[in-house]
């Protein structure tokens, strides 16, 4: 399965580089299959999150919300990024690299993509 990004996701990206990904199929692996919560925080101001979760003040300055999408493998989303918009894949190579490894994700918001099967005719 994977998603077809539909509309400008949310983020802390510049806004040109959040429009490339419109109308981008990323692949989606089998166990994120479907929407589910989660708690994201921030491509640039959470790179320490985990800090902050610690000592459990990342809440109060809003760096960690719930909300519910698809979670893609970021190497691979910014992989097919880079086919569309190389300039857009470097700003993440550049800001975000400490994603882009075997276990890097992002996530974006049910509202922002429609599932794609196999055929490539998107669920409705």
């Amino acid at each position: 399965m994977k998603i077809k990004i539909v509309q400008v996701p949310d983020g802390e990206a510049p806004l040109w580089v959040r429009e490339q990904w419109v109308g981008l199929t990323i692949p989606l692996d089998a166990s994120y299959a479907q929407p589910s919560a989660s708690f994201v925080f921030g491509v640039l101001s959470g790179k320490n999150v985990f800090w902050r979760m610690i000592y459990s003040v990342g809440d109060c300055f809003g760096l960690i919300k719930k909300t519910n999408g698809y979670t893609v493998n970021a190497r691979l989303a910014v992989a097919a990024l880079n086919c569309k918009s190389p300039d857009a894949a470097k700003w993440w190579v550049e800001n975000c690299s400490y994603l882009l490894g075997f276990e890097g994700l992002l996530l974006f918001q049910a509202n922002e993509c429609e599932i794609v099967t196999v055929n490539d005719s998107v669920k409705v």
